[in-house]
C-alpha cells in the first residue's frame, strides 16, 4: 500500500475510536452540567491528561518546531516554558482553590458575581468568538498537516474533521473529550519521543545540529540569524509570549476555567495542572523544538524564502520531518499531529458551547429551561458553533 492508503486506514480507525468514546460515555450524561463539566467528578490523572491534551495542540506542533527554525532553540524552549510554567502552573497555584469553590461553572458567570450582568453578557459573547477562533486554528493546523502529507483536497479534509469533532462531542460532551483526550495524549507520548530518538539515530545529537546549523549555534538564532526579542510588545518576544500564551490563552480562557471547575476537589485541580505543565514542557515542547532544529539543520533548503528555496513554512517543520520516514511511520506520525489538533479543537468547541448555553441561552433566551431542555440546547448549540466556525 502507498503512504496515502496507509494514512487513510489509520485515519478511519482513529475517527472510529473517537466516535466510539462518545457512544460509550453517553450513558454518563443526564443533564447539561454532566455535558459541560462531566458532573464535577474528574480525578487528578484524568484531568492531567485533559490539560495535556489541550496543550499538545496543533499550535504546539506548529510553533515549537517553527520557532526553532525561525529564532533558534532558546526561543522555542522559552515559548514552551512560558506557556507551561507562567500559564498553566501559575494559574493552578494561584486560582484553583478560588475557581473550584466559587460555584461558577464558567468565567462569565463569575464576572457577573464580581461586577454585573452587562459584563457577563459582553464577556460571554466575546468568549464564544475567541474559542471559535481557537477551534478554527486547530482545524486549519490539522488540515494542513494532512494535506501536506497526502496532497488531498483541503476543503474536504476540513469538512471531515469538523464532522468527526462535532459527532463525538455532540453525543456526550466533556465525558467524550475526557476519554478521547486519554487516547490522543497516549499517542503523543509515544510519537513525539519516538521521532526524536529516530532523528538522533539518523543525524546525531545537538553537536550534529550545531555543526550543520548556519552560524554554528542552534540555540542563539534561527537558520537565517533571527533571534527572540525580550521586552518588545510585538510578536514574537518574551513579553508578548507572556501576554498571549500565559495571561490571555490560559488565565482568560473559559475552558481552562472549566478544567478546574470539573475536578473533584481543589487539590485535584491544582495537582493535575502542575503535573500537566511539567509533562507538556518536558515531553512535548522541548522535544518538538529539537525536532524543528533537526529540520532546520538538515532540511533547511525545503523551507520557503527567506529560510530556504522550497515551499514549506517554518511552522510545517513537523510535517516535513514526518515525510522523510517510511510510509507507515510517516502516516502514524501525522496521525499524532491530527490527534493533537482534534483534542484541543473539541475542547474549544465544548468551551464555546458551555458559555453559549449557560451564559447566553439559559440566562437571556430561556431562563426557565429544565435540565433536559438545557442538555438538548447544549448539543445543538455545539453544532451551531461548529457550522459557524
Amino acid at each position: 500500500m502507498n503512504a496515502n492508503t496507509i494514512f487513510l486506514v489509520l485515519f478511519v480507525i482513529f475517527c472510529g475510536i473517537l466516535v466510539g468514546c462518545g457512544i460509550v460515555s453517553k450513558r454518563w450524561v443526564k443533564e447539561s452540567s454532566d455535558y459541560i463539566l462531566a458532573g464535577r467528578e474528574i480525578s487528578t490523572f484524568i484531568n492531567m491528561i485533559g490539560v495535556c491534551a489541550i496543550g499538545f495542540a496543533g499550535t504546539t506542533v506548529a510553533l515549537a518546531p517553527g520557532f526553532a527554525v525561525q529564532l533558534g532553540l532558546t526561543a522555542s524552549f522559552a515559548w514552551g516554558s512560558i506557556y507551561g510554567i507562567c500559564g498553566l502552573l501559575l494559574f493552578a497555584l494561584l486560582f484553583s482553590n478560588f475557581i473550584r469553590r466559587c460555584g461558577a461553572q464558567t468565567l462569565p458567570e463569575y464576572l457577573e458575581m464580581r461586577y454585573d450582568g452587562k459584563v457577563r453578557s459582553v464577556v460571554a459573547i466575546t468568549s464564544v468568538v475567541g474559542m471559535s477562533g481557537i477551534l478554527a486554528n486547530n482545524i486549519v493546523s490539522c488540515t494542513n498537516a494532512i494535506a501536506g502529507f497526502t496532497k488531498w483536497n483541503a476543503t474536504l479534509i476540513m469538512a471531515v474533521i469538523f464532522l468527526v469533532i462535532i459527532a463525538f462531542t455532540f453525543i456526550s460532551g466533556l465525558w467524550a473529550t475526557t476519554l478521547t483526550d486519554f487516547f490522543q495524549v497516549t499517542l503523543g507520548v509515544i510519537i513525539v519521543p519516538t521521532i526524536l530518538i529516530l532523528l538522533c539515530q539518523r543525524y546525531g545529537w545537538l553537536d550534529a545540529i550545531n555543526a550543520a546549523w548556519p552560524g554554528g549555534n542552534a540555540f542563539a538564532a534561527g537558520i537565517t540569524g533571527g533571534a527572540l526579542k525580550g521586552i518588545a510588545p510585538t510578536y514574537p518576544s518574551v513579553l508578548n509570549f507572556v501576554i498571549c500564551f500565559a495571561a490571555a490563552l490560559v488565565w482568560g480562557n473559559n475552558y481552562y476555567w472549566m478544567k478546574i471547575a470539573n475536578c473533584r476537589s481543589e487539590k485535584v485541580a491544582r495537582k493535575s495542572f502542575v503535573l500537566a505543565a511539567i509533562i507538556l514542557v518536558v515531553v512535548f515542547c522541548i522535544p518538538l523544538g529539537i525536532i524543528g532544529a533537526f529540520a532546520g539543520a538538515f532540511l533547511g533548503e525545503n523551507f520557503a524564502a527567506p529560510f530556504g528555496s522550497g515551499s514549506v513554512a517554518p511552522t510545517g517543520a513537523y510535517g516535513l520531518i514526518a515525510s522523510t520516514f517510511p510510509a507507515f511511520l510517516g502516516s502514524f506520525f501525522v496521525i499524532g499531529a491530527v490527534a493533537a489538533s482534534v483534542s484541543t479543537a473539541s475542547t474549544s468547541a465544548l468551551g464555546a458551547s458551555a458559555v453559549a448555553t449557560r451564559d447566553i441561552y439559559q440566562r437571556m433566551i430561556n431562563p426557565k429551561a429544565d435540565t433536559k431542555t438545557a442538555l438538548k440546547a447544549s448539543k445543538w448549540i455545539m453544532v451551531l458553533i461548529g457550522v459557524l466556525t
